[in-house]
């Protein structure tokens, strides 16, 4: 009749200390519970701007291996707090794994047949050299910079002369831990896009499968492959897909706090921004302004007990390196584009608006915006705001893609225009194909789901019989001029252990694994060479000629003038293009 319950023994003088410590803090100013991370928040920053003022030469070093060093804490720091949050919302691997099977085999379905229709290639080159050559010394000497200048020696290649890069570190360190297991590979970038791309898929599946019904969710992967420029991206070597992938994260992160405001949710967002910032320096102002929303939607309402305010305290010494890179990324020789313009602007904007406008809702087939799908979006969304079912949340996931986007267009290279600028509009044009589902909450119930479904099969089909084609994104000329020049160089008998190219692209060289310097570098390195030639560990020096050289001359030397100063001999030549050429120099 009565259930029993089993009974605990209490010792009471215990509970009683427990408590007197339990008041206790709770009577602590606040103020002081502050005082410890506020103390963490000036140190760290305060030690680290000294130590770089006193490093002198060694500055660029120190820089190097504090922004390899701070990706470890930061993804560190971001998984332990994933376990809190996990653990305090009582998960569960097994019911993870039944609930999103389906979703993860079609996500790895979906990008093998991307890697297949698209297959991997440099296609924008000299962003992903850079994030290649920033990967291959985090992997060899764990320091955040890349090498612009390498020789011969004992037999293999010993950096000469390296730089930090521009490029915010996180993608780079990435590829280093593939680099790390598997040895040095220009293919480990590809690796890792291809696996951001599953993890897209996958947690987009999921996420709108839990908000919208399973019809929907299947359909989600299928609209993100419908939008080219998603395939073009993912099988590239550029850190955009990484960008995107972690601002899902954040955007799924601030809606999980305003559903349930509490500690584990708000550490985990605020981890979540910290390493979305390492991806790209526009990430800080997009999370910015989504806290800000965030806060005036839960009217602040920011539940932070210890471990939420040390994890606030360590945020300014963690995106201090970001900052030395910020300002290490002002030098003019990394915008030789700019021309002397600024570099963001609100004439940017005006000239680069309607471009983007007329590119992103065209209605063909052929190019790599959602197109159609975006005609939808915008009247499925329209339709939710007349039907007055647009919720403030929806909200939280507009205003951060909008904010990367108008970043996009007032920045000086923000021109669709311009093939290689394309990959900025990445967030804008996944939101946009998603942003077919919107239809659900105006379509019938009954069907609904289905329609989104069905066209999101069909229209899939055809964006990836186009991305097939490579009718969305020919291959640049800049790549193709690249691609002639590594056939030439192939073609070339040479004893790699005692060789040295020297050309503008010597950093895609580098990248190779071959010793190269640009034919500035040369010049100002003929001492040095000539030291090399002596011990018998340089005998041999290529020139290539490139089209590129009258476009990087300025800052990189002309290889013609080398080759009419020095000599030398003609031993071979590009079939596609006569002004490629590589010479034997004679010195």
């Amino acid at each position: 009749m009565f259930r029993r319950f089993p009974v605990r023994c209490v010792n009471v003088a215990s509970t009683d200390r427990m408590a007197d410590i339990s008041d206790t803090t709770r009577k602590r100013p606040a103020w002081l519970r502050w005082l410890g991370p506020i103390v963490l928040a000036v140190l760290v920053p305060t030690v680290l701007v000294g130590v770089r003022a006193a490093m002198g030469t060694g500055r660029q070093a120190f820089e190097g291996r504090l922004l390899y060093w701070a990706m470890p804490v930061v993804l560190g720091l971001w998984l332990a707090v994933g376990i809190w949050r996990l653990r305090a919302g009582r998960f569960s691997w097994r019911a993870f794994g039944r609930a999103n099977a389906a979703g993860i085999t079609m996500a790895v379905l979906l990008a093998a047949v991307v890697f297949v229709v698209a297959p991997p290639a440099m296609r924008v080159q000299f962003d992903e050299t850079s994030l290649l050559g920033t990967s291959q010394n985090m992997h060899t000497s764990r320091m955040a910079v890349m090498t612009t200048a390498a020789i011969p020696f004992d037999g293999g290649v010993l950096a000469l002369e390296s730089t930090v890069d521009k490029r915010p570190p996180l993608f780079p360190f990435l590829v280093s831990l593939v680099h790390d297991v598997a040895g040095y590979r220009v293919s480990n970038a590809f690796v890792v896009n291809a696996a951001l791309l599953v993890l897209l898929l996958a947690i987009v599946q999921g996420a709108v499968r839990r908000r919208c019904g399973a019809l929907c969710g299947f359909a989600a992967p299928l609209l993100l492959v419908a939008v080219p420029l998603l395939g073009i991206v993912a099988m590239s070597a550029g850190f955009e897909l990484l960008a995107a992938v972690l601002l899902v994260v954040v955007l799924l992160a601030a809606l999980d706090f305003v559903a349930g405001p509490d500690a584990p949710r708000a550490a985990w967002l605020l981890a979540s921004g910290l390493v979305m910032a390492q991806t790209r320096y526009e990430s800080v102002l997009v999370f910015a302004a989504l806290l800000a929303l965030v806060a005036w939607r839960t009217r602040g309402a920011l539940p932070l007990d210890a471990r939420c305010r040390w994890l606030l305290g360590g945020v300014p010494g963690l995106l201090t390196p970001l900052v030395f890179l910020f300002l290490n990324a002002q030098r003019p020789e990394f915008y030789p584009e700019a021309a002397g313009r600024p570099l963001v602007a609100l004439q940017h904007g005006a000239d680069h608006a309607w471009p983007f406008l007329v590119a992103f809702f065209a209605p063909g087939l052929a190019h790599v915006f959602p197109g159609l799908a975006a005609w939808l979006a915008v009247a499925a969304f329209a339709a939710r705001i007349v039907r007055k079912r647009a919720a403030i949340d929806d909200l939280i996931v507009l205003l951060p893609v909008l904010a990367s986007l108008a970043i996009s267009l007032l920045w000086f290279y923000g021109d669709v225009r311009e093939p290689t600028a394309l990959r900025l509009f990445l967030p804008i044009a996944l939101l946009a194909g998603l942003g077919v589902i919107a239809a659900k909450s105006v379509l019938p119930v009954r069907y609904a789901g289905a329609a989104i479904l069905l066209f999101a099969v069909v229209f899939a089909g055809l964006r990836v019989w186009q991305l097939q084609r490579a009718t969305v994104f020919p291959p640049l000329p800049r790549t193709r001029t690249i691609e002639a020049i590594d056939a030439a160089v192939a073609n070339v008998s040479h004893d790699a252990r005692s060789t040295l190219w020297v050309s503008c692209e010597a950093q895609h060289r580098i990248v190779l694994g071959t010793a190269a310097m640009t034919p500035e570098a040369f010049l100002r390195r003929r001492a040095d060479l000539a030291g090399l030639r002596s011990r018998g560990d340089l005998r041999t020096i290529f020139v290539v000629t490139t089209p590129l050289d009258a476009e990087f001359a300025a800052t990189f030397g002309s290889a013609e003038r080398l080759v009419a100063q020095f000599g030398g001999e003609l031993v071979a030549q590009a079939a596609t293009d006569a002004a490629i050429r590589v010479y034997r120099l004679r010195m």
